[in-house]
């Protein structure tokens, strides 16, 4: 088979508080479910992709060939804009072809019957000595041989549609059948993408306790992973805004070096000074000195005050 393709404002105060850092090489993730096709065909339609209605095809088409359905669904995200841009040469179209899968001499002769065709047809190639059958798991992993022309591009986007998808970019075979019990959920976002590095925030961005009382002990923890094919090296920062205009920032007091795969637990301990409602963010400082300001995912924490032991909600958005 042929190769395929395709400033912020001067903060009034910043406070470098106690920060605690994992850095850690995962080989497994925790265990989850694989997408429903209830639960393809509603994010396709989101879309407003041609593919909506092929759930159930994803699904068993991942099933048979060992293949998490949410990185064929990402496969057609970066590849065509999930079917809605086909490649075409002429009077030719790759009819079908979500996934630039040229598995003919020309592109344009690349065309399937239909949708079905087309998935069931990625899924065994997946599964094949190219990737699977090679070793090759990870999105970082399978990127130079499935696109050698705009490898990092093609990282960035499949990795973000999966994490939107609640799968694991480090691992695309099909999941384990039992759902994480509890968690309170969230969305990974990449941050910065530069020099074959990704740094992304993986699940929710969680404050302890639930009920945050001014001038009383929290923490702030998250999850860090390089989604990317080389290392890079980050300076996290978490900013916080109050009721007031007050800023806070803490982080890592130097830049943490990550490998491909590998992620990095940041836990930050701190006291918020006055009640109200205090919004934040993360900053990623790549190694070039590049900030990449107020990126997702938001951070809103509300606080109560101090003497009236009120309890106060928390929440991320």
């Amino acid at each position: 088979m042929p190769y395929h393709h395709r400033s912020h404002r001067p903060l009034a105060a910043v406070l470098v508080l106690a920060a605690v850092a994992v850095v850690a090489c995962l080989t497994a993730a925790p265990a989850r479910a694989a997408l429903t096709p209830g639960q393809i065909d509603t994010f396709l339609l989101e879309q407003g992709s041609p593919l909506a209605g092929e759930g159930e095809a994803f699904y068993l088409a991942g099933e048979r060939n060992g293949v998490d359905p949410a990185f064929l669904v990402a496969i057609a995200g970066a590849e065509s804009s999930f079917g809605r841009f086909l490649f075409s040469s002429g009077t030719q179209t790759a009819t079908y072809n979500a996934f630039n899968w040229f598995y003919a001499p020309t592109r344009a002769g690349s065309g399937f019957a239909g949708w079905g065709q087309a998935i069931g047809t990625v899924a065994a190639g997946l599964r094949g000595p190219l990737y699977y059958g090679a070793g090759r798991y990870s999105v970082a992993a399978i990127a130079p041989v499935y696109c050698p022309q705009g490898t990092q591009d093609w990282v960035t986007n499949v990795t973000a549609y999966m994490l939107e998808l609640g799968a694991d970019p480090g691992d695309t075979r099909w999941p384990a059948t039992t759902p994480v019990a509890g968690g309170t959920g969230g969305v990974g976002v990449a941050l910065t993408g530069a020099g074959g590095a990704t740094l992304i925030v993986e699940g929710p961005v969680v404050v302890v306790p639930r009920h945050v009382v001014a001038r009383a002990p929290l923490r702030i923890r998250f999850t860090l992973v390089n989604g990317g094919i080389a290392a890079g090296r980050w300076r996290v920062i978490v900013r916080l805004e109050g009721p007031r205009g007050q800023e806070l920032a803490l982080g890592t007091r130097a830049a943490v070096r990550l490998g491909p795969g590998c992620s990095y637990a940041f836990v930050a301990r701190l006291r918020l000074p006055a009640a109200g409602r205090w919004r934040g963010w993360i900053d990623a400082q790549t190694q070039a000195g590049m900030i990449v300001s107020r990126a997702r995912p938001a951070l809103g924490i509300a606080v109560a005050r101090a003497a009236s032991g009120r309890a106060a909600r928390r929440d991320h958005g």
